[in-house]
């Protein structure tokens, strides 16, 4: 048990920031690439967008999985401190 909530309280959000962060910098890169390297009549202008929706989507999700984790990991340490106060 101590070893899931090792990992789950404070492994996981090291490893949830690191991966949201390297999918919204590989998304800006390709959209910036395509909108000042490529001419647009190549490169369809649906997938651009879709492309930036996804980093806007990516971004509203690790905002709120990374909320989530900080209020787990303080509900944890309440529950911790309310034993060791027992």
């Amino acid at each position: 048990m101590k070893k899931f909530l090792f990992f789950e309280v404070l492994i996981m959000p090291y490893v949830v920031k690191i991966l949201f962060w390297l999918i919204e910098i590989v998304l800006f890169i390709v959209s910036l690439y395509f909108i000042f390297f490529e001419k647009m009549g190549k490169f369809p202008e649906r997938l651009l967008v879709g492309l930036l929706g996804f980093s806007f989507i990516t971004i509203i999700v690790r905002l709120f999985l990374e909320t989530w984790l900080v209020i787990f990991g303080i509900y944890e340490q309440l529950r911790k401190t309310k034993d060791l106060l027992k």
